[in-house]
């Protein structure tokens, strides 16, 4: 298969699989966001991931558009297609930053629980946006002067950027997202024990925080399997052949990420499907806090 197939297979799937999320997050921060204001602090920062990884989704079929284009010779201006491949290339590097605050602000939530509830939410939210606000705009910064100036029509999107620029981007969400699942274990144990120590009055209740729980290692599991093997395999991959599985797949980064994104937001469309589910997650959390030791 010539790098041409590849380069059309890789970007109409992940078009395919974009669209996909994008009527799921849509049908979620419509339904459960724009009409119902009375959601609980505690899922804030997944309506802020939520939207993140719409806006990464977004550029990144602008950006294979592009790409389909130029292949067909409709669209020549290299320039001009780098810049969807920026933008879409910096929410990409962000995700992993965004799965850490997610990790940090679930912690902080599951160990102070009254000051949570009180103070340090909101501080908690600021600063963890501002935070991604400034890793997205060093992000676009370095990626704007990674550029090539290559004005050759290519078959891999890889050629409009300065490669090893890119794959320390791509390398610094990685471990972005490792050290969240490290985090992400430190709160299952944490709120294991959360558990132990409060005993929750209704089966309902009792339900409901297993959703909770089970959402969280499923997200876990998530990142285990769209992000962390394939980065491990692309590692051992270019250790034995000294080259990159973009080499031999075509596309692969971005088409795992939003395989990813798709993941994460089909299991956030089941729960907040249950529109009762989330106000009780709220209240288990909220009560817990109230008689926390």
């Amino acid at each position: 298969m010539d790098q041409q197939t590849k380069t059309l297979i890789g970007c109409f799937s992940e078009i395919g699989v974009g669209f996909l999320v994008l009527i799921l997050n849509g049908f979620v921060l419509f339904r459960f966001v724009l009409k119902h204001n009375g959601f609980t602090k505690h899922f804030k920062m997944l309506f802020l991931k939520m939207t993140f990884d719409t806006a990464f989704v977004v550029a990144d079929m602008v950006y294979d558009g592009f790409i389909i284009l130029n292949i067909y010779d409709l669209l020549t201006d290299i320039p001009f297609i780098c810049y969807p491949g920026i933008i879409a290339q910096a929410f990409l590097a962000l995700l992993g930053f965004v799965s850490l605050a997610i990790a940090i602000d679930r912690l902080v939530a599951i160990l102070k629980p009254i000051k949570y509830n009180i103070r340090y939410a909101q501080i908690i939210h600021k600063s963890l946006l501002s935070i991604l606000c400034v890793v997205f705009l060093t992000n676009s910064v370095v990626l704007m002067l990674a550029r090539n100036e290559n004005t050759e029509k290519s078959y891999s999107a890889s050629k409009y950027f300065n490669v090893d620029i890119v794959y320390i981007v791509d390398n610094c969400s990685r471990v972005a997202f490792m050290l969240s699942f490290a985090v992400t274990l430190a709160f299952l144990f944490q709120f294991y024990h959360f558990l132990k120590r409060h005993q929750m009055g209704t089966r309902a209740h009792l339900k409901n925080v297993k959703l909770a729980s089970t959402t969280v290692i499923l997200h876990m599991i998530a990142e285990i399997l769209f992000i962390i093997c394939p980065f491990i395999t692309e590692r051992i991959i270019y250790y034995v052949t000294k080259k990159t599985i973009s080499h031999f797949v075509g596309r692969f980064s971005s088409l795992v990420h939003v395989l990813y994104v798709a993941v994460c937001s089909f299991m956030l469309f089941a729960i907040m499907k249950k529109n009762r589910v989330v106000h009780s997650l709220g209240t288990i959390t909220h009560n817990a806090s109230s008689t926390a030791i």
